[in-house]
C-alpha cells in the first residue's frame, strides 16, 4: 500500500529507519513532511530512552540525497522540553540538515488541574492514597497511581482493590499480553484505578481520569508534569 501510494499518512517508530524493507517501501514516494512526536528524544538530553532517534536526521539527509530532492519540512512536537532541550533540537537540525526550525511555544499550563501535596509518614502513605482515591472517584471516573517500583505498584494495587475499588497493576516486567489486557480494562472502565510504574505513562489518554497520585516522587519536574498530565484529558477538573 505504501509503494502503490495508497498510504498518505504513515506512523512509524524511529527504529524502522534502519530496516531495509521499510526504506525500500518508501524509496519512490515523495515525502511531504517528517513529523516527530516526543521530539525531546532527539535531544542529547533525552535520547537515552530511544537511541535510534539520533539516527533520524542522518537518515533524512541521506534519503533526500538518494532521491535528489530538497529536504522536506520537519515538524517536532513535545510537551516536556525545557529551554536547553529546545535549543538542542534546533541545533540538531541546523547543523545536521541546514534547517532553521521556527518555535511555537504553547505553554504547559493546564488550568483544569489542581495540585496538592499531602504530608504522610511512610507507614501512613498507602492508606492516605486509598482514602484520596475513594474521595476523587466518588462520582465515577478513573485514576492512576504512579509508583517508583514494581513492588510498590503491586502492593498499591492489592490495597486499593481490597478497599473496594477495582485496581490493576502495570509495570515493565509484565508479559506484553498482560500489559495489553490491563491497559484495555482500564481504558474501558472495568478497572477504575491503575497502579503503575512510569512504563504506563506515555500512551495513556483516558479522558475521564479524575486524579493522578504519586506514591513516590518522580525523578524530575518534567517527569512529574508528564505523569500528572494524564489527569483531566477531557478538560474537566481533576486533581494531582
Amino acid at each position: 500500500r505504501i509503494r502503490l501510494g495508497d498510504v498518505a499518512l504513515l506512523y512509524v517508530s524511529p527504529e524502522q529507519l534502519r530496516n531495509r524493507s521499510f526504506r525500500d517501501a518508501i524509496a519512490h514516494r515523495e515525502i511531504g513532511c517528517w513529523v516527530f512526536d516526543e521530539a525531546h528524544c532527539l535531544s542529547k538530553w533525552g535520547h537515552d530512552f530511544r537511541p535510534d532517534y539520533l539516527y533520524a536526521g542522518r537518515f533524512i539527509r541521506e534519503f533526500s540525497q538518494a532521491q535528489n530532492v530538497p529536504i522536506p519540512p520537519i515538524a517536532c512536537f513535545t510537551a516536556t522540553a525545557k529551554p536547553d532541550v529546545i535549543d538542542d533540537l534546533c541545533e540538531h537540525f541546523s547543523e545536521g540538515l541546514g534547517l532553521k526550525l521556527e518555535r511555537f511555544l504553547g505553554g504547559h499550563e493546564r488550568e483544569n488541574l489542581s495540585y496538592l501535596v499531602v504530608a504522610a509518614s511512610k507507614a501512613q502513605k498507602a492508606q492516605r492514597i486509598v482514602e484520596l482515591l475513594s474521595h476523587e472517584l466518588k462520582d465515577g471516573g478513573a485514576a492512576v497511581v504512579f509508583c517508583a517500583t514494581r513492588k510498590t505498584a503491586q502492593t498499591m494495587s492489592e490495597l486499593v482493590t481490597a478497599a473496594g475499588t477495582p485496581c490493576g497493576c502495570f509495570h515493565g516486567g509484565l508479559e506484553s499480553e498482560a500489559k495489553k489486557d490491563i491497559q484495555q480494562r482500564f481504558m474501558q472502565g472495568e478497572l477504575a484505578v491503575s497502579a503503575a510504574t512510569i512504563a504506563f505513562g506515555m500512551g495513556v489518554d483516558k479522558p475521564d481520569s479524575r486524579g493522578v497520585s504519586h506514591a513516590d516522587s518522580p525523578g524530575s519536574l518534567e517527569n512529574y508534569l508528564q505523569e500528572a498530565g494524564r489527569a483531566g484529558r477531557d478538560g474537566l477538573g481533576a486533581r494531582c
